[in-house]
């Protein structure tokens, strides 16, 4: 086995059994392989970085731990104080019915997403979406 793969197996040692290998750059959404197995995400790694998958999107990865779930988007507009978040949304990733299969670059998404409750909203614009725009104001970044 090469280098990467050596190597991979280092980085994959943790303990859950379900990872998610990433590109670190900008791979037109497709930069992400969901790997049932270990033996599968160093495969991912050595396509990324041996192979160059995703060209120069690809020249780092990310390793993470596999979250089960649904996942919701939310999106929001700002005039670099408050926040005016838009209606929860989820969008479908996998090419395959039943969410099976690879990762595309979207297959279609849904709005408004009844998955997330108006409480967890309210938490997801104080808690997330207000910090970060606060965050950004007091480094003095602009951002409208």
């Amino acid at each position: 086995m090469n280098r990467m793969g050596s190597e991979c197996r280092v980085k994959t040692s943790a303990s859950y059994p379900a990872l998610v290998v990433k590109a670190s750059g900008l791979a037109a959404g497709k930069g992400v392989v969901v790997a049932a197995t270990k033996e599968e995400a160093c495969q991912a790694v050595d396509e990324i970085l041996t192979d160059a998958k995703y060209g120069s999107a690809g020249q780092t990865v990310v390793i993470e731990e596999l979250l089960e779930g649904d996942e919701v988007s939310v999106l929001a507009f700002t005039d670099g104080e408050t926040v005016s978040m838009m209606p929860p949304a989820q969008d479908h990733k996998r090419v395959g019915d039943g969410d099976t299969g690879p990762n595309t670059g979207g297959m279609g998404a849904y709005c408004p997403c009844p998955l997330i409750t108006p409480d967890q909203l309210l938490d997801v614009k104080e808690q997330v979406l207000q910090r970060a725009v606060d965050g950004l104001k007091a480094e003095g970044i602009k951002y409208v």
